[in-house]
């Protein structure tokens, strides 16, 4: 399998990028670890946002993908995109900075949006309220800016994969914190609506 000749080809732009391809580039990660990247590069370079954050979401890359477009991104409407999602991700990732940030996210757009930064009930977002009230109260009361409000994305704000080798166009996305406190669930009997990640997280702390 001829995966450094593909990859040159890529590189230097011999071969025609489409959506297609990306697709089959981001299946050989399995096989050729940076072809993760050169997927996620043609995504990129196609304007495929949509495409590209559903990737990176699915990958848990939450942060990532909210670097990608601002708060005002009609985005966010489509299946797969919607807050919810980003929330679900988040917490299955059990980093307690990944969940805060990626809500106090949504609560901006939906103060720029709307005027107020509560979920309305169609976002289905009950359940993440609960638990970032039981987790960060005291931090959502205080009057802490996060600079979230990236702008349009350019040729040097795109995200990086995972991959550890092979070369890139792009650069390394922001760190997350390595080291942050677990997230707690909603005490057993809780109701709790709107996501099937907080319900197996309260199951777990059993």
């Amino acid at each position: 399998k001829r995966y450094f000749e593909l990859h040159q080809y890529l590189q230097y732009h011999i071969l025609l990028d489409s959506k297609v391809f990306a697709q089959k580039l981001l299946e050989l990660q399995d096989e050729y670890e940076p072809a993760y990247q050169l997927g996620l590069d043609m995504l990129y370079r196609l304007g495929a946002f949509p495409d590209m954050m559903r990737v990176l979401v699915s990958k848990r890359q939450v942060m990532q993908a909210l670097q990608l477009v601002t708060h005002h991104s009609a985005v966010f409407r489509e299946e797969g995109l919607k807050p919810r999602d980003f929330l679900r991700a988040a917490m299955a990732m059990g980093r307690a900075s990944t969940f805060f940030t990626a809500f106090r996210f949504f609560q901006a757009r939906n103060q720029a949006l709307r005027g107020s930064a509560a979920f309305l009930p169609e976002d289905d977002c009950e359940g993440f309220v609960r638990v970032f009230e039981r987790n960060f109260r005291r931090t959502s009361e205080t009057s802490l800016e996060l600079k979230l409000n990236a702008p349009t994305p350019t040729a040097t704000s795109a995200v990086s994969s995972p991959a550890k080798e092979g070369p890139s166009s792009m650069p390394p996305a922001i760190p997350t914190k390595q080291h942050s406190p677990t997230l707690k669930a909603p005490p057993k009997g809780e109701a709790v609506a709107g996501s099937e990640a907080v319900a197996a997280a309260a199951a777990a702390a059993d």
